[in-house]
């Protein structure tokens, strides 16, 4: 039985399309796109707080990649603390309950197929992004959009980093 992802990547920014998913995540995954088991590159999204995979730093890098042939596998998080801006011990807790939530929706994933995979993360994302290749020790390439500071400790030697002060 083949299950659907009902949040996809479209003609534009905020269209939906449905796309097979072969992950196996039910009942409605939100979460794979162009899972078609044979692609050799993966593109593995971890997005912000604020900033999901539907804004268009995220939804772009996810375009982008699908266009190349990569396979993307979004990371969504639930149930974080609220107004975390300026607050040390919340941000932390916001960080420990999403890695938490990533390594659950990554046990099991066999990353062992791909020749290429890509993880791409914004804020608080890339924190999780870095600390879960290197607990996991993953060698992969990472793209960052404004990093955090915690970022930096995880000792990533392939990253892009984009940095702002707005």
């Amino acid at each position: 039985m083949i299950e659907w992802c009902n949040w996809g990547l479209g003609a534009g920014w905020g269209q939906a399309q449905t796309a097979p998913c072969n992950l196996g995540l039910s009942p409605t995954c939100t979460s794979c796109y162009n899972m078609d088991m044979n692609a050799k590159k993966l593109i593995v999204t971890f997005p912000g707080m604020g900033y999901t995979n539907d804004k268009p730093l995220m939804y772009y890098a996810i375009k982008l990649a699908m266009s190349k042939d990569f396979d993307a596998y979004c990371m969504e998080y639930h149930d974080l603390p609220t107004k975390i801006r300026g607050d040390a011990a919340k941000m932390k807790e916001a960080a420990e309950i999403a890695y938490g939530q990533v390594c659950e929706r990554l046990e099991g994933f066999d990353f062992t197929g791909f020749d290429k995979i890509i993880f791409v993360g914004k804020s608080i994302g890339t924190v999780l992004a870095a600390r879960y290749a290197a607990e996991h020790n993953m060698h992969v390439k990472q793209v960052w959009y404004t990093p955090v500071e915690a970022t930096f400790k995880f000792g990533v030697k392939r990253a892009v980093a984009f940095i702002g002060d707005a």
